[in-house]
Parts: structure tokens; C-alpha cells; sequence
């Protein structure tokens, strides 16, 4: 989504990746969340650091 968005030419934002990077263990839905830093919490904390630094 992000190359097609880019390839118009109309991204003016900043665009933060949030992925899963690693291959996660065993564990309920949200503690796999939690880990690899896509849950809830994570992108609200994501959003504030990137709030912060204008």
C-alpha cells in the first residue's frame, strides 16, 4: 500500500512501519501482539514518540 501510495505522488505525512519482524513462540493472541509490538499499547506509544518529535 504504501509504494502504491507513494508512486502517486500524494504521501505528504510521515508513514511509521508497525511489523511483525521476527517469528513469534507460543502464546495467546494478545501476548503475541504484545510481543512483537502491535498491540494497543504499543501504537499508541508509537504515536506519542513520533507526536514528540514533530
Amino acid at each position: 500500500v504504501l509504494g502504491a501510495l507513494a508512486g502517486t505522488g500524494t504521501l505528504t505525512g510521515r508513514v511509521i512501519k508497525l511489523a511483525v519482524t521476527d517469528i513469534p513462540g507460543s502464546g495467546s493472541p494478545e501476548e503475541l501482539r504484545a510481543w512483537a509490538r502491535i498491540d494497543a499499547d504499543a501504537v499508541v506509544e508509537t504515536v506519542r514518540k513520533a507526536l514528540e518529535q514533530g
